[in-house]
Order: structure tokens, then C-alpha cells, then sequence
């Protein structure tokens, strides 16, 4: 089995990267940004390539999501 060490909190990641170091799929992570408002960072010598900071990768994905409350019908 490969053992995965975590980036530094600090380093910018894709959405690629940030997936595999969490152990999800890309999907997984797009979910997270969009739901947690995590901040999303690009360089424009990378062209449209969105990076994120693991640190807060990592503190979204430890925090427990909100389930909105249905409407009473």
C-alpha cells in the first residue's frame, strides 16, 4: 500500500492534486470549494488552472456540512 504524506498547509494545489492527497476524486473537491467558499487562486502564467490552499482544503473537509432544513409543505 503507498502511504500518502500531506502537503504544507500553505501550498497551492489543483483541484487534481488536492484530490489525491485527500484521497477523492476532483469531483469531490469542486463540492467542497463550492459549498465551504473556499478560496480559489490562479496565476496567470498557469492559464485557467485553479489552485487551492490545502490548509483550507483540509479544515473544510474536517468541518461538518450544514444540511438545509426542507420546507414545511
Amino acid at each position: 500500500m503507498e502511504e500518502r504524506t500531506a502537503p504544507d498547509t500553505e501550498a497551492l494545489l489543483s483541484v487534481e492534486e488536492a484530490a489525491a492527497a485527500l484521497g477523492r476524486s476532483a469531483r469531490t473537491l469542486w463540492i467542497l470549494a463550492r459549498d465551504h467558499n473556499l478560496p480559489r487562486y490562479r496565476i496567470p502564467a498557469k492559464g485557467k488552472t485553479t489552485l487551492l490552499r490545502w490548509g483550507d482544503v483540509v479544515e473544510a473537509y474536517n468541518r461538518p456540512r450544514e444540511v438545509p432544513k426542507k420546507a414545511a409543505a
